[in-house]
């Protein structure tokens, strides 16, 4: 659990609330209000101003990266926006989280 609770810090905050739900999978919906919850601020990737408060410059750098590949998808196909939340330097996405979600539940059964 340690391993995807790096990857995802929020793993068991969501796992609590699908069962709380009585759902059987990570929601776009669930992931945002656990997020809330838990303080983190939803990010507006339209706007890089937000990056420039990340003190580290290696973090920063990779979220413009993760920014402008994303702003690529967005319009050079149908692929939905990429969906962030931020809390101090730390940047998690509804995509990865999902990931991670899935990939406990699998190794866990």
């Amino acid at each position: 659990m340690s391993y995807y609770l790096n990857e995802s810090p929020l793993l068991q905050e969501f796992i609590n609330r699908i069962a709380e739900k009585n759902e059987d999978d990570l929601s776009y919906e669930i992931w945002r209000e656990v997020c809330i919850m838990n303080g983190w601020v939803e990010v507006n990737i339209q706007k890089d101003d937000w990056v420039d408060s990340i003190e580290n410059s290696t973090k920063q750098e990779l979220v413009r990266a993760y920014n402008n590949l994303n702003q690529d998808l967005k319009w050079n196909t149908k692929k939905k926006e990429k969906r962030l939340f931020r809390k101090g330097d730390n940047v998690i996405s509804f995509e990865k989280d999902l990931e991670q979600y899935w990939d406990y539940m699998s190794q866990k059964n």
